[in-house]
């Protein structure tokens, strides 16, 4: 799969970062289709990322979502939450949702609702609720803690709502955050 990046600049002129396009995959017309239809009115499609299940998609997320935050305008705190918290959900994908080897690719979506960053992270990996797993024991010495669950927590504490949902065979996490200064978690 090609890498896919793209966004609208103030203007609604659609930039493209990548030189290499890619035609729409099946999944990713049903994801654009699913949010066409969302009946909140005042949602603007920020940012779309195609991008293979691969290391290197790591630093592709994290480059776009800092342009964007700064394109946007978005808090400091706000815009440094969403790159921790894509990185770790796009690194899960990449290491632990293809165990058979086959190759994968990986969907970021972020919208704007109002003052809210609504963000969807779709993969075609196997089915896992990340939700679903108990919390690490941060009380524990380094060296005692099991290894994973961090990139959860920070889910948790960082976005202001998250929910997981398996659709025509992707898994889908759907996040919220607030661009209001003082809003919502941590």
């Amino acid at each position: 799969m090609q890498p896919r990046v793209t966004y609208p600049n103030i203007f609604g002129f659609a930039h493209e970062m990548s030189e290499q396009l890619s035609k729409s995959t099946a999944a990713d017309a049903s994801t654009a289709s699913e949010f066409a239809n969302d009946s909140r009115a005042d949602k603007a499609r920020l940012l779309h990322l195609c991008l293979p299940a691969e290391q290197i998609s790591l630093a592709r997320v994290a480059e776009a979502v800092e342009a964007l935050g700064e394109a946007e305008a978005w808090p400091p705190k706000v815009r440094f939450h969403v790159d921790l918290v894509l990185e770790e959900l796009v690194q899960n994908c990449v290491s632990y949702g293809y165990p058979d080897g086959r190759q994968g690719d990986v969907e970021v979506l972020i919208q704007r609702q109002g003052n809210t960053l609504v963000i969807v992270l779709e993969d075609d990996g196997d089915a896992f609720d990340p939700f679903q797993r108990a919390a690490p024991d941060l009380n524990l010495p380094l060296e005692e803690r099991s290894i994973g669950g961090l990139g959860i927590h920070f889910t948790r504490t960082l976005m202001d709502d998250y929910r997981y949902r398996r659709v025509k065979g992707r898994n889908r996490i759907e996040l919220r955050k607030s661009l209001q200064p003082g809003a919502g978690s941590a």
